[in-house]
């Protein structure tokens, strides 16, 4: 209908918008520069304003979808406007953080003002609402543009895109010695890859959320299992395989499972292990009883075992064997806990970490500067305390129950498998956050609430049966 054409056309243009913005935000050192970050956040406001500019000149229904996340929009929402509290002056606040009072007179003596912020650092934490804001924004787009079987399935193969290409620059690097790397100097690259990052780890925190978008995809085209009589239709098929889109994806996500045990990351490689098993048992007993179980042990071993053995895993072993599971994390935790303590229910303003920590620090790490608690569930406690810790938990909890209960109902494989990728995607993340901060790599984080948005829409899309199928 003409009346229709610019605004699903707009709408086009926004979501391919949208992938760009996707693919982009890891190159840039996992956009965890201030100008990289910035740049994030302009385009992602762009889209969202444009958006909202078309549902405004030609009431288009898009929005709607978003009145069935009422509730976990709403606490997301009451989590943005805390972080904006943090920054407000307010009178009462030494009977409901006397200890940020307390500090506020050590630094300043008598002279401190009267009406005070929960922040103790009032740029920091305007910096960190920016970039939360840009997240569950950017959570929003991908729940109202991707609105299609079709572009569910564009999407989930540009995060695929975006995790191989990120793995083949680290592991061209890791065999040329640093010949093409332009983020790290070329001795770096004799101990372990971190494709388009600084930080190792965070290189593998982004393989933990695309790896298991490949594999996803592969169990859903492995569902459909053929019969081949013969040898001449049996070459026949291992050659249409070897043409597939499949046998690509396999050599996409052995790229990627190279790159995972190449970043040498203990917490990475754990991490998606961890996320690999109980996603399968998930992906196992939460099934419709009429839809045939996927043989994922076709799938996940194979894969494993080529990677392994055509890459080796690096420094993985050797420095697994050399360091163990210990670090200075250990300390880094145990001198969080009293400030914690400290700052139980507001925290001490999002973004203050690195500040506030230097006042609780061990001589046992010396003068080195930590900007994070290797641990973002402390880092968020400390931070936000237990009011922005619980807003943000359990909207996430609330979401995590719409995908996996989504899953146990979904009949299409498409679905079911690019759901198997989200819930692995996230999970491993959410397992890694444990002893890493990947949650503050703004591309990290971005890509995890794209995947929950990806699981949302999954859950939201009508299936064939109910239009009449």
């Amino acid at each position: 209908m003409p009346s229709n054409h610019l605004p699903n056309r707009s709408n086009v243009i926004l979501f391919w918008m949208l992938l760009v913005v996707i693919a982009w935000l890891p190159i840039p050192l996992g956009s965890n520069r201030s100008w990289s970050w910035a740049l994030m956040e302009l385009l992602i406001f762009i889209i969202a304003a444009c958006l909202i500019v078309v549902h405004l000149i030609w009431q288009t229904p898009r929005f709607a979808i978003l009145k069935k996340l009422k509730i976990p929009l709403g606490l997301l929402i009451a989590w943005l406007l805390f972080q904006w509290v943090q920054l407000m002056p307010i009178a009462i606040l030494k009977a409901i953080s006397p200890a940020t009072v307390e500090l506020h007179y050590y630094l300043y003596g008598e002279n401190f003002a009267e009406s005070l912020r929960i922040s103790l650092g009032v740029g920091e934490t305007l910096q960190a609402m920016l970039k939360n804001i840009a997240y569950v924004t950017l959570f929003i787009l991908v729940v109202v543009l991707v609105n299609s079987r079709l572009r569910i399935q564009q999407m989930a193969m540009v995060l695929v895109y975006v995790g191989t290409a990120n793995a083949f620059f680290g592991i061209t690097n890791y065999f040329t010695q640093g010949k093409f790397g332009f983020f790290q100097p070329a001795s770096w690259w004799e101990q372990a890859i971190s494709g388009t990052y600084i930080n190792p780890n965070h290189f593998a925190g982004l393989m933990e959320l695309c790896l298991p978008m490949a594999l996803g995809l592969i169990m859903a085209g492995h569902q459909q299992q053929r019969f081949y009589p013969n040898l001449k239709a049996r070459l026949r098929g291992a050659l249409e395989f070897m043409l597939s889109r499949e046998a690509l994806l396999y050599l996409f996500a052995v790229i990627m499972l190279a790159g995972t045990f190449l970043s040498s990351s203990r917490g990475g490689v754990a991490s998606l292990l961890i996320a690999l098993i109980l996603g399968l048992m998930l992906f196992h007993f939460a099934r419709p009883v009429d839809v045939p179980q996927m043989r994922v042990g076709r799938v996940i071993l194979p894969l494993v075992i080529l990677a392994v053995g055509w890459f080796g895993v690096g420094g993985f072993i050797s420095k697994l064997e050399s360091a163990g599971l210990d670090s200075d994390r250990g300390l880094i935790r145990e001198a969080t806990y009293p400030l914690i303590a400290d700052y139980p229910l507001f925290g001490t303003g999002t973004g203050t970490y690195e500040w506030i920590f230097t006042l609780y620090k061990k001589n046992e790490l010396g003068r080195s500067v930590y900007d994070h608690a290797h641990n973002d569930y402390l880092e968020l406690l400390s931070e936000q305390g237990l009011v922005g810790f619980l807003l943000l938990g359990l909207a996430i909890l609330l979401m995590y129950w719409r995908i996996i209960k989504c899953l146990s109902l979904r009949r299409n494989a498409q679905l079911r498998g690019i759901l198997f990728g989200v819930v692995v995607g996230t999970l491993s993340l959410l397992i890694h956050a444990w002893v890493d901060f990947n949650f503050q790599i703004p591309a990290n984080a971005a890509i995890f609430w794209c995947l929950m948005g990806l699981g949302i829409s999954c859950s939201f899309m009508k299936s064939k049966r109910s239009r009449g199928h």
